[in-house]
Formats: C-alpha cells, sequence, structure tokens
C-alpha cells in the first residue's frame, strides 16, 4: 500500500550574526509557523500518520537568545538533509512525499572575487539578466548569519532527485518563500503585508558553503557539472527545474516578492501561497485532491482578488497534472464559452461556441461554470448541466436540464463536458458464446448516450461486438471487434475483476468516440493542400527515433492560417501537440512564407494480445482556419491514451467513485475560447509508424 510522508519547514526566527559580508540581521517573520501547523492539521485530517510527518520550525519567543524549539528541530541545511535522508531510507518505492518550506528566499549573485582557495567552486549565476524560478534561489535557513549554508535551488534538486530516482518516490515540493531578494524594491504593499525576503545582496562565500556543495556533488549523478561547462558549479541550474517525478510550486515568479498576510483571525498571519492551498484542499478532506495545476490556477486568481496590489504569481513545473500530493494524474479537458441564454416556450437554451466538426452530437451534455478554477475533478458536482438539442457547423444549441438553474444568467460561463453522445446511434453486441453480463452491460451502455446494446441475433449489424479472447499471459481477456476484427492495443479487461462490464463499457464509448472523430474530420492523406506543404521525417522509425514534422504555408492568404496539431495514437489517444497545453492559446498564426517545425521522440506503446501487429500508426493532423477570422479551439476532440492495464482504468475515470456518473473522467479544464465566426476548416494528415513494444521493427509511412 502506498504511504505518504511530509517534511514541513517554516522559520519564522533568524539568528543575528557578522559571519556574512554587509548582512548582520535578517528581519524575522510572523507566518511561517502558523503555515506549517495549518498544513500539519490538514494532513492529519486528510488520513496521514503523525508518525510520517516531520516539523522543522524555529519560532519567535520572547528570549533574545534563540527560537524555542530544540537545534535539532530548526529548519537548518543539516536537519533539513537528514529529515529527506530518513524518509528516503524508511519508505518503499512508490510512496509520496511533502516537502514545504515556507521562509525567507533570496538568489546568490555572481561574486567580482572570492578567496583563491574557493575559486573552484565559485562560478554563481549571474540572475540579473533572467532564468528560470529556481535558478540560484536559495532558501534562508535559520542560522546563515551563523555562517551556516543557504539552501540553494542546486542541493535541493539533487536531493529531490535523489529520492525521485534511486528511491521511486514520487514528490511534491511547495516553496512559499521569495526567490528575488537582490531585486527586492521599496516596502510592503499593505498594512499587514511583509515580504519574504530581505533587500540585501550576500556576496559572501563561507566554508559553510563549500562543505555544502561538496556534500552536495557527492550526491550529484552530474558531478556538479553543468550543460555547457567544464567546472563544477554550485548554482548549477536545479534539478527541480524541470523535474521527472516531481512537481514544484513556487510562491512567485524570479523577479516578484512573496509574502505573508493576516487572514481570517487578527495577528495571526500567513504565506498567501500557503493560506490559498490550504483553503482549497480544504475542500477536500479525505477525498482525492485536485491537480497540481488547479490548485495554482486557484491561488493565482485568489491572491489576484485578495491582494490586487501584491505582484505575486505562483509558479509550478514538473508534472501538472498530477493528483496534489498523489499519484493520480489527470487528463486536461477543454472548455467552450456559452455565446448567449434565453427563454423559449418555457425552456432555458444555451449557445455553445463548439460544434458539429468539434465532434459534437445531440444528446452531449455539459456542466456549466462562472471559471476555470470552478471546476475539478472529484467533486459533487453543483453546476448547472445543460444537454445538447441542436448542433451546427461551429455551434450547439443546448437545453437546461432542471429548470431552478435558470435563476442565473450563464452567458459568458464556460462549457465543460460531461459526457459525449453518438448521433446517429451505434450498436454494440456481444457474442453468443462469451458468457458476458448482458443485463449489465445494457445498463452500463444505457449511462451512455448515443450506444445501443443489441440482441444477439442483430450481431451482424453492430458497429462493434465483444468477444472472451487470450491475453498475453494467456487469462482470458474481453475483445472489441469492428467487422470481425479484433481491435489492437485495447486495455486488458479480464472478466472476474473488479468494476469489469464497468470498464468494458467506458473503453467502447473511447474507442467509438476516437473511430468517429478520425472519420468526420476533413482528413486526407495528403501533403500538399489548400497551399500548404506538410512534411514528416523520416518516414520509417524505430521506438525512441526522433521525427520532424514541418508545415509551410504557400498562401493565398495574406493574414494567413491558425494552426493546431494533434496526433491521433496508436493507444486510442488524441493529443495536442502545438500550441502547448500550458500557453492557454487555442492555435498558433502561420502566414505567407512562413515554416513552422515540430520535433518529437517516436515512442511504442505496449501490445496488450499476442496477436497485435507488429507495424502500429500514429496519425499528426494539422487543422486550419482562415487566419482572417477568428480563431477556432479544437480542443475538445482531446482523449486520453488507453493504458496497456485494465487495473489503470480505475484511475483514469475514477471508477471506484460511489458516484461516479456524475464524475466520468476525472479532467481539468483547459479554456481555450473560440468566437462565433465561421472560418473556412482544412486538414492535412500525415502517418508516422513504429513497432511494437521490445521490437526495433521499421514500417513506411501510410
Amino acid at each position: 500500500m502506498t504511504k505518504q510522508w511530509a517534511l514541513l519547514c517554516g522559520g519564522d526566527y533568524y539568528y543575528d550574526g557578522d559571519a556574512r559580508t554587509g548582512i548582520t540581521s535578517i528581519p524575522n517573520l510572523q507566518g511561517c509557523v502558523n503555515d506549517v501547523n495549518r498544513i500539519y492539521k490538514f494532513l492529519i485530517k486528510h488520513g496521514i500518520p503523525e508518525r510520517n510527518i516531520k516539523k522543522l520550525t524555529a519560532s519567535v519567543s520572547g528570549s533574545s537568545t534563540g527560537p524555542d524549539e530544540d537545534p535539532l528541530c530548526l529548519p537548518t541545511w543539516k536537519n533539513i538533509k537528514r529529515e529527506l535522508d530518513n524518509i528516503s531510507r524508511d519508505a518503499d518505492r512508490g510512496d509520496l512525499v511533502y516537502f514545504h518550506f515556507s521562509g525567507h528566499g533570496t538568489r546568490r549573485v555572481q561574486m567580482a572575487s572570492v578567496e583563491p582557495n574557493l575559486v573552484h567552486l565559485a562560478h554563481l549565476a549571474q540572475h540579473e539578466t533572467g532564468g528560470d524560478t529556481l535558478y540560484g534561489m536559495a532558501l534562508v535557513t535559520t542560522d546563515v548569519l551563523k555562517g551556516q549554508p543557504y539552501i540553494t535551488g542546486y542541493h535541493l534538486g539533487v536531493w529531490v532527485r535523489k529520492m525521485v530516482e534511486q528511491h521511486g518516490l514520487r514528490v511534491t515540493v511547495v516553496l512559499d518563500s521569495c526567490c528575488s531578494g537582490g531585486l527586492f524594491r521599496g516596502g510592503p504593499k499593505g498594512a499587514h503585508f511583509q515580504p519574504r525576503t530581505f533587500n540585501s545582496t550576500d556576496k559572501s562565500w563561507l566554508p559553510g558553503d563549500v562543505e555544502a556543495n561538496t556534500v552536495t556533488i557527492a550526491q550529484d549523478p552530474d558531478n556538479g557539472v553543468s550543460p555547457g561547462t567544464r567546472d563544477v558549479n554550485p548554482m548549477a541550474r536545479s534539478w527541480l527545474s524541470d523535474p521527472k517525478g516531481c512537481t514544484v510550486l513556487t510562491a512567485c515568479g524570479p523577479r516578484e516578492t512573496a509574502g505573508e498576510d493576516i487572514f481570517d483571525i487578527p495577528s495571526f498571519k500567513q504565506g498567501l501561497l500557503t493560506h490559498w492551498i490550504i483553503q482549497k484542499l480544504d475542500e477536500y478532506a479525505k477525498q482525492q485532491l485536485p491537480s497540481h495545476k488547479h490548485i495554482v490556477h486557484h491561488v493565482s486568481k485568489a491572491i489576484r482578488l485578495s491582494s490586487p496590489f501584491q505582484s505575486q504569481t505562483p509558479g509550478i513545473l514538473g508534472d501538472m497534472q498530477y493528483e496534489f500530493f498523489g499519484s493520480k494524474t489527470y487528463f486536461e479537458k477543454a472548455a467552450t464559452s456559452v455565446l448567449s441564454q434565453w427563454e423559449q416556450d418555457g425552456q432555458v437554451y444555451v449557445a455553445l461556441d463548439v460544434g458539429r466538426i468539434q465532434g459534437v452530437s445531440s444528446g452531449a451534455r455539459y456542466y456549466l461554470v462562472q471559471s476555470i478554477s470552478e471546476f475539478s475533478p472529484n467533486k459533487d458536482p453543483q453546476w448547472p448541466r445543460v444537454k445538447v438539442t441542436q448542433v451546427f457547423e461551429l455551434i450547439s444549441i443546448a437545453v437546461l436540464e432542471n429548470p431552478s438553474d435558470s435563476k442565473k444568467d450563464t452567458t459568458g460561463w464556460l462549457g465543460v463536458l460531461c459526457d459525449w453522445s453518438f448521433d446517429p446511434e451505434i450498436s454494440v453486441a456481444i457474442s453468443s458464446d462469451s458468457g458476458i453480463d448482458r443485463p449489465a452491460l445494457r445498463q452500463e451502455l444505457s449511462d451512455m448516450p448515443g450506444l445501443n446494446l443489441v440482441e444477439a441475433h442483430d450481431l451482424d449489424n453492430a458497429a462493434y461486438t465483444i468477444h472472451i479472447g487470450t491475453a498475453m499471459n494467456r487469462s482470458p481477456i474481453f475483445e472489441i471487434r469492428v467487422d470481425g476484427q479484433r481491435l489492437p492495443r485495447i486495455p486488458v479487461i479480464m472478466p472476474s475483476e473488479a468494476f469489469a462490464i464497468k470498464k468494458l463499457a467506458r473503453v467502447i464509448s473511447h474507442v467509438a468516440r476516437f473511430r468517429r472523430l478520425k472519420q468526420q474530420l476533413p482528413i486526407g492523406n495528403q501533403r500538399v493542400t489548400n497551399g500548404l506543404n506538410f512534411e514528416i521525417k523520416p518516414s520509417k522509425v524505430q521506438d525512441g527515433q526522433d521525427v520532424n514534422a514541418t508545415l509551410l504555408y504557400l498562401g493565398p492568404l495574406t493574414a494567413g492560417l491558425w494552426v493546431s496539431l494533434y496526433c491521433f495514437t496508436a493507444s486510442w489517444g488524441i493529443m495536442k501537440l502545438d500550441p502547448d497545453s500550458d500557453s492557454g492559446l487555442a492555435a498558433s498564426k502561420i502566414t505567407m512564407g512562413q515554416k513552422e517545425e515540430w520535433p518529437f521522440k517516436m515512442a511504442i506503446p505496449p501490445s496488450t494480445h499476442p496477436d497485435d501487429p507488429r507495424e502500429i500508426q500514429d496519425s499528426f493532423v494539422v487543422l486550419l482556419s482562415n487566419g482572417e477570422q477568428s480563431v477556432i479551439s479544437w480542443d475538445e476532440i482531446c482523449l486520453p491514451n488507453l493504458p496497456a492495464e485494465g487495473h489503470m482504468l480505475e484511475n483514469l475515470w475514477d471508477i471506484r467513485q460511489t458516484d461516479e456518473k456524475e464524475k466520468r473522467n476525472p479532467q481539468r479544464i483547459n479554456n481555450k475560447k473560440g468566437k462565433e465566426d465561421a472560418p473556412s476548416v482544412g486538414a492535412i494528415l500525415q502517418v508516422v509508424s513504429t513497432g511494437p513494444r521490445g521490437e526495433q521493427t521499421t514500417m513506411s509511412s501510410a
């Protein structure tokens, strides 16, 4: 069973000292220990054992000699490293780790001169010219003015990387501190606001810093050498700047100030980042938590609304779509705009900015939400829901299902797909000798608009037939066939496993959606069309090989085209490749004579059946619209890849939820709005093939 571990660090108190040049005092804070205590209470409420949570805090006391805590319980470099090492020792592979730091932060700038014997360790980064949030960042521990080391982004990156790569742990890191101390200007923004930085630049390089780097470099797989250099660099780019198996939340950007303020209780300060994280997580006590990205969206909006004069933009690095402090991933889902709302014949209707070309059919249902931060997975839906009644090329008309929801005008809200539909209907049949539970499958398919289970005598007329086949390990599994041919790389679902019929129904619906979208989009296997030249080279690839897609627009529209690149994968997924989903852009603009290039590394999905073909195809699709008119978002067509193993479907679709009918597809919104204009639409398809798992087969493009 997966266990969860946490190390919570909060420093309000900072020792005075003269060990570092030009700095003898660091302002004490008031909200960092409060942050730790509030997070601790949430983790306990969330079911994490007290023995798995460690706190390191430095409280401001009435005494001038130091904090209340024992020296071994202070947030110092040595104590923090020790506790992270203890977690790595005690945790099992696959366990989850949460690391939180609330306190001062700063940046170390390049030194004009250093002690001769320290030259080889003093290549400090030049931060004034840019860099990401963690490049050169330093967390200010409570004893730095006594000559002890900062925790740099490099140090923390090496420690977390070891936990992820050597011990197989998944780590969430939250840094509620300022990463731009040398850039801070001016005083507090409000009466109660206090920045978590100090207006000083530390240019000292002490033996304690050297020792900390020596210890860290010994654990670094790259031996402390920065890319493009030959020297050990203690301020090298942090592994946390682009981590795998880890997610990092930062309180602010590299040129901003993080701070703390009073919330709810007089004289009770908290960090802005921590307060709004816990405020959101409290809504999910003992439930599956939302994704890290959803949390950051919520915090960013809350800070803008509650502290309009505070320039603080939380950041996120790494695996954004993972559950906060969890192992489940979310598939990011598009949102469309509600163009208008009106009443007619006693019913309330809305117009949605999505239509037939994005795969909408009559019977599809959408939740209506006011903003992206409102919608999150696995919560009881409290939003109005509409059902599509008419579909046009680019717009759909939907009716409000519950008349009591008509009190609000939802114009300008977002529509989030709840259930897609199939129109005309798609028939499904069960082979007569399969022994599959017909009533159970009929019930599951009845919840999916447009899917209909027909009787055994209609087997020849069914679009999909269900059989019992044999898996790679010779166990019986469900098979889905079309025209008598088994569909390859369908998740392995054994009839005896938990939720087997429910999983089967979901896979049928998913595959049917994939195939219908591929059939109805205006796609042809063309390299040149509508004044465009689209190529993918090489046309024969192996697992792990790079390919390069290029698109050249030759005209004639001087305004150019809106361009989006998608891939229909061999794992039954439809993935948006460009623009990147995190950019917030629906499409990119390409003008006459412009050439776009996209490099990709091809991967081989696993086989799920002994007879899965040795050749597979990934279809790259460029979707276009007229650049003279408003951009079209195609993101409604996106689908997650299906996993090879059936048990992973429980995570993909939250099948264990008791109210799963309302929570189908635990997905996140990606708000990319379209307009009412009706631009021309085109598409280009190029197929690239890879080989099956473990093979080095090469194939030609289709």
